[in-house]
């Protein structure tokens, strides 16, 4: 359990929340030509079951035998109904989730009339895996949908013949559709001010696309009032899985349009959008949560062959499995400690293996690759442990557990691994994955809870160390960050996490957040002593640039100011560092003069060990970093207006770092028209004045966005 710090709760909420309500109501849906809404064929979508009616009608879904999740703004009591398929359950106990895990989530346990364990049959996976976005999600909920009849809105003039949206109406139970991952948000000022109600990036947003339009997809819907606790579901390897759980939308009550309302134009970003609380960034506190109140059941493990080794320690001889060697469809367990399962040859699959589930049972990957189409646990069911000793070669799996669900795993990689995510320990857990001086692990992300180790390379989006982990580093190791956050919860023991004094982080591509965690001690070299101080932080290569903005959302140093110190910094040319209210405190430096140094947020300072005052930043607005801004960052701004598939850069205009270059850029620049900074090569800015014609690029600027 913790309590958030700094969450911004006040950014602009545009997305209204939507409340209970005892009627039994639906989504929203596009209507065919004669206003009829479409109806999803049950065969698309999960079991009705899945989504159980919670109080008689709000929506949930069923995410263990025992346990359901719905919105965290509910007010659920014990004692109130869920029914799922016509037997009715009982809610036992429940943790609101919102304050102390920040989340609009509640994790309920429900039980029989008799007070004995639910056991349903039918229930959603949690979904795991940063590849969300793109993805077309099915949506099961029970909030409002389209009036009966002829629902449709037709615009304003002067295109009165274009249906913009429907009027709000109702229906009973439950109904199906689907739409498209948009984006997985996080706390970015360009979106935050755009959308509204984003948590560092635990918000999934889906647009409602006007029909036949690139983005729609079929049976396309949209959440309305009541619609609170829908699932998002997404297949993985034949198993329906929980992507998201909707929590909000754009306008919860009153007409849904997909369209200008005023114009009837198409619009790349209008449509009105749902939110869902991306269930992948929460895994572990959702278990953690459903363990204060009850025994989490991860489910059996019912395997199409199991290693008997009865033969060889070979991967590839039949007679060592009950059913033959593994195909790619096959669920593989190893549950045997009789013969180590030996790996040295290309060809080896598997669609889920399990290593160490009731008992002890290790790999040997000696050479070779070997495939992976969904998880490989290591250890992660109580009572097993297991150990994947990886010696060479290549391993491709879409997540890697080592240490989850109560077991114990250990990982030894010297080999490369390629992986969407690697989690390291959890509840009730123990883990410990080590990445050896000739390995590399590239992921999308890492969450660890136990023990991680780097003398090799790593590269990745988002890593995340929870209390009680342990980080070691040790000379050579390096982490390269391609665009996410670097997250250290609190109560990290610094002591355990003297490994970052060794190690090398390069930001390469797109913007990371990364988590201030050192005691502020000034500009003192004691700072830089088992302080998560950093030995090289780097920013952009030869290929591209690197973004960086420090943020401090976690109590590292309860009672104390929290500051990032590094030992030697390097920013190259084009890279971004923005400071966004954090202190950043370096020994040495190598910042090239074309390279944006920045403050979002105000009250930041870089600032040289044993130096008196703070370094000066780059002023916001300055895109041609000349040490003023003028009528030619303007110009700048307006040439690149509009790009919007986040690969923006400074000197395109993109002065807030998400990517993008729309209002809040051009507002930062106004902001700070005519203000002076740190100017590339140290040169004098030269004195400017607004004109006639910036006054006139600004319309223009404003015109296209209207």
């Amino acid at each position: 359990m913790f309590t958030r710090k700094g969450m911004k709760q006040g950014l602009l909420m545009l997305l209204a929340v939507s409340l209970g309500s005892s009627s039994a109501l639906a989504l929203v849906h596009h209507t065919d030509e004669n206003g009829d809404v479409i109806v999803m064929p049950s065969a698309l979508h999960p079991s009705d079951d899945i989504c159980p009616a919670l109080n008689n009608s709000w929506s949930c879904v069923a995410i263990n035998p025992n346990y359901i999740l719905t919105a965290g703004h509910y007010s659920v009591t014990t004692g109130m109904p869920v029914n799922v398929g016509g037997t009715t359950y009982y809610v036992a106990d429940s943790v609101d989730m919102q304050n102390s895990y920040g989340l609009d989530l509640e994790v309920i346990r429900i039980q029989t009339a008799g007070g004995q364990p639910a056991n349903l049959t039918n229930w959603a996976k949690l979904y795991d895996y940063a590849d969300e976005v793109g993805q077309t999600s099915v949506i099961g909920g029970r909030g409002r949908t389209n009036a009966s009849g002829d629902s449709r809105i037709y615009c304003d003039p002067p295109n009165q013949n274009l249906v913009c949206g429907y009027n709000d109406g109702s229906s009973t139970g439950l109904i199906w559709g689907t739409n498209k991952v948009r984006s997985a948000l996080d706390s970015i000022p360009g979106y935050a001010k755009t959308f509204g109600y984003v948590i560092e990036g635990k918000n999934l947003m889906y647009n409602f696309d006007e029909p036949n339009s690139l983005d729609a997809t079929s049976y396309e819907v949209n959440a309305k009032n009541y619609d609170s606790g829908a699932g998002c579901f997404a297949q993985d390897n034949n198993t329906w899985k929980i992507m998201g759980l909707v929590t909000g939308a754009t306008s919860p009550t009153g007409p849904t349009y997909f369209r200008n309302k005023t114009t009837g134009e198409s619009f790349p970003y209008w449509g009105e959008y749902t939110a869902s609380v991306r269930i992948s960034k929460n895994v572990d506190k959702i278990i953690e949560a459903a363990s204060s109140i009850g025994t989490w059941d991860p489910g059996t493990v019912t395997a199409d062959t199991s290693w008997t080794g009865s033969q060889s320690g070979a991967w590839t001889n039949a007679q060592n499995w009950t059913s033959g060697v593994p195909a790619s469809t096959d669920i593989v367990k190893i549950d045997s400690s009789a013969q180590q399962v030996v790996i040295n040859t290309t060809g080896c699959v598997a669609n889920e293996l399990h290593v160490g589930v009731t008992t002890n049972a290790s790999i040997n990957q000696q050479s070779g690759q070997l495939d992976i189409g969904g998880t490989l646990e290591i250890g992660s069911r109580s009572g097993g442990s297991g150990a994947y000793l990886m010696n060479g070669g290549q391993l491709n799996a879409k997540a890697i557990y080592v240490g989850f669900n109560g077991g114990n795993g250990q990982m030894c990689q010297y080999g490369d691994v390629t992986t969407d995510t690697v989690r390291i320990g959890g509840v009730n857990s123990t883990g410990a994955y080590q990445v050896k001086s000739s390995g590399t692990l590239t992921a999308n992300r890492i969450h660890a809870k136990g023990l991680l180790i780097v003398e090799g390379a790593i590269d990745v989006k988002e890593l995340y160390f929870k209390e009680q982990n342990g980080f070691i580093a040790y000379s050579g190791a390096s982490i390269t960050l391609r665009g996410g956050t670097v997250v250290l919860e609190e109560n990290i023991n610094p002591m355990f996490h003297g490994g970052w004094s060794n190690l090398e982080m390069i930001s390469s591509g797109l913007l990371t957040t990364i988590e201030v965690a050192g005691e502020d001690m000034g500009a003192d070299e004691d700072g830089l002593v088992t302080n998560f101080a950093i030995e090289t932080l780097v920013l952009g290569d030869e290929d591209f640039v690197g973004q960086i903005r420090l943020v401090d959302n976690y109590d590292n140093q309860v009672g104390s100011d929290e500051a990032m110190y590094v030992e030697e910094l390097i920013v190259n040319e084009g890279s971004y560092l923005d400071l966004a209210g954090q202190t950043l405190y370096y020994d040495s430096a190598d910042i090239d003069g074309y390279a944006a140094l920045v403050d979002t947020v105000g009250g930041g300072m870089l600032m040289e060990i044993g130096a008196q005052e703070a370094d000066e930043l780059n002023v916001l607005g300055d895109a041609n970093l000349d040490g003023i801004v003028n009528l030619s960052d303007l110009t700048i701004l307006g040439q690149n207006w509009g790009i919007d598939d986040g690969t923006a850069t400074w000197a395109q205009g993109d002065f807030d770092g998400d990517g993008i270059v729309y209002h809040h850029d051009q507002m930062l620049l106004m902001d700070h028209w005519l203000e002076t900074g740190r100017a590339a090569g140290g040169g004098v800015p030269e004195p400017a004045t607004i004109s006639l014609t910036a006054v006139g690029l600004l319309g223009v600027l404003r015109r296209r966005r209207k």
